[in-house]
């Protein structure tokens, strides 16, 4: 009895290669487009947090450009006082960007003064 129910059951399968591969194929296809999405997404994040990165060094480099201009109080647009000088002090490009560099007296004192530096990138 059970050898005779055996080969029923295997007499039975013709097709069903075909019916289980189907609906592997469409399991595939639902689960590979959101994989596919959720790649893009992390690429396009990734180029726009790299390009933030850039611009962040690039205007940090301006205002580094002007600290030894600080200490040495040379080549600073002056406004009448050798110590109180205000307005743009250099403009140059950093990896391909336009950094515009401006520094304000805010206060002198004992400690060499409060300086205001305005670091700006033009992409």
């Amino acid at each position: 009895m059970k050898r005779k129910l055996y080969q029923t059951m295997l007499r039975n399968e013709s097709g069903l290669a075909l019916i289980l591969v189907m609906i592997l194929m469409v399991v595939g296809s639902l689960l590979i487009t959101p994989v596919l999405y959720y790649l893009m997404t992390g690429l396009k994040a990734g180029q726009v947090y790299e390009e933030y990165l850039e611009e962040l060094y690039a205007a940090d480099a301006g205002v580094h450009q002007v600290i030894p201009f600080i200490k040495g109080n040379k080549g600073l647009p002056s406004t009448g006082n050798s110590t109180d000088f205000t307005g743009n002090l250099t403009q140059t490009t950093v990896n391909g960007k336009t950094i515009e560099v401006s520094i304000y007296t805010q206060h002198t004192g004992y400690a060499g003064g409060l300086y205001k530096i305005t670091s700006l990138l033009y992409i």
